[in-house]
């Protein structure tokens, strides 16, 4: 089976085992859950699925309680369950449309593949998407039902924002959606959540190029930005011709579009990924998807680290700190919407050509990345190696930005496994401190988080 079959392979039951292959010394004091989400099931009877369309799987790995535990189930949705009663696809998607090209047309009801992003708030598990999260148990990763953070917001929206960001000078998550019709201009609202769950404060902007996929959200004492990198042609979508993402355009000299939501006012430096475009996912598609919507794989410009200084009258500076692909990069938590210097991320390791050596879920090396100097500092997993996006976990006391440890889940390719490689995040380059081994081999991984041992 090939590196690519591999990722794409449906992993659809449940997983419960302790892991007692331990390379190195695991640190005492990292206790908690080390969670991945991102495609589950790949297959509905005969259809495949894109890769970014799997339907979601959540899987943690518990350190610091005895000998690790990982554990692995499907989240429980209702486009989960329609597949499994209908024994095939039974929804459109944003990337797959349904097999019969009629039934996309006029066909906006796009399915929730719930397997975008995972975070931990208010004493329960939260897996995002862009038309709505869910709530999982965290001891079980049983889903409980919607969230109730997206409980707690008003109206229908049309998209809500995947990447929850924690804003430690307020000690809140900060959360957003988009409400409006499609394809006009639409309105963001900006939710300010507090430990308990409820909602402490919200404040809103509007998108200037109607709607579109906004994706993530960023936050700092003084501001909420929201990116809107691209723009809802709607007849395109009603059409039904091409998969929904097509009707998403991306036009380099008027999107993306940086919207400043005031919490109180000033300058503002925000780190990026920029992309020179839209970003082409024809490698997460398998053969027979490539061929029936007649995609070809090419290289493309993959992400760059990028700089953007927004200063006081509104000018605007960009600057790429790097000429090395990175993509779903992680911060120190504490240095969230603070003067920070480093960044951490997954890139290619410059080894034998991938399917798409610009895609993260391709990814076989980590980076640290200095914002100030452009230094990188590389740790390489190993040809048939595939990392996930990175986790920065601060040591216990720690005062500077990168004293930390780094985490990533690895797919081990050529012995079948799932590892979970612990990294000084001072300098990946000095190799794993520890390395798990003896999982099953998962899907690509979409995004991480780790969420630390109860007090």
């Amino acid at each position: 089976m090939t590196d690519h079959d591999l990722l794409f392979r449906s992993f659809d039951h449940d997983l419960d085992v302790t892991l007692t292959d331990v390379e190195g010394e695991l640190p005492a004091e990292l206790r908690g859950d080390f969670l991945r989400i991102g495609p589950g099931l790949l297959q509905c009877g005969p259809d495949k699925l894109a890769l970014l369309d799997g339907l979601g799987l959540v899987a943690s790995l518990r350190l610091g309680d005895g000998a690790p535990r990982l554990r692995a189930r499907l989240v429980d949705t209702p486009a989960l369950r329609k597949a499994r009663a209908a024994g095939r696809q039974a929804e459109r998607f944003v990337f797959t449309n349904l097999p019969s090209r009629w039934k996309n047309l006029l066909n906006a009801k796009l399915a929730n593949p719930v397997a975008h992003a995972i975070y931990a708030w208010a004493g329960k598990l939260h897996a995002t998407d862009a038309f709505g999260h869910m709530a999982l148990a965290r001891d079980t990763l049983a889903t409980v039902g919607p969230s109730d953070l997206t409980g707690a917001w008003r109206g229908q929206p049309t998209n809500t924002a995947q990447m929850m960001r924690y804003c430690p000078a307020s000690d809140r998550l900060v959360a957003c959606l988009v409400t409006g019709a499609p394809g006009k201009r639409a309105k963001v609202q900006v939710f300010e959540v507090d430990r308990s769950g409820a909602v402490a404060q919200t404040s809103h902007g509007h998108l200037p190029a109607g709607t579109g996929n906004i994706h993530d959200v960023a936050v700092t004492p003084n501001f909420v930005l929201v990116f809107q990198w691209g723009q809802l042609a709607l007849g395109t979508l009603l059409w039904g011709a091409k998969p929904a993402f097509d009707a998403i355009g991306c036009d380099p000299q008027s999107t993306p579009h940086l919207v400043v939501i005031p919490r109180a006012g000033g300058e503002l430096v925000v780190d990026v990924c920029g992309y020179p475009g839209k970003p082409s996912f024809a490698a997460t598609y398998p053969p027979e998807l490539q061929e029936r919507f007649h995609l070809t794989t090419g290289p493309q410009r993959g992400p760059r680290p990028t700089r953007v200084h927004v200063a006081a009258n509104g000018q605007v500076q960009v600057r790429e700190v790097a000429s090395l692909p990175t993509e779903a990069p992680s911060t120190h938590p504490g240095w969230h919407g603070r003067p920070s210097r480093f960044g951490w991320s997954g890139t290619h390791d410059g080894g034998p050509a991938t399917p798409d050596d610009t895609a993260f879920m391709y990814f076989r090396a980590i980076a640290k990345v200095d914002f100030e100097t452009g230094a990188v500092d590389t740790w390489q997993a190993g040809p048939r190696c595939f990392v996930s996006p990175v986790q920065v976990v601060p040591r216990p006391g720690a005062t500077r930005e990168d004293d930390a440890w780094l985490l990533a889940w690895v797919l081990d390719c050529e012995n079948d496994r799932t590892n979970v490689v612990i990294l000084d995040a001072a300098a990946p380059s000095r190799g794993p401190l520890a390395t798990v081994r003896g999982g099953p081999v998962l899907p690509a991984v979409s995004h991480v988080h780790f969420a630390s041992a109860e007090p």
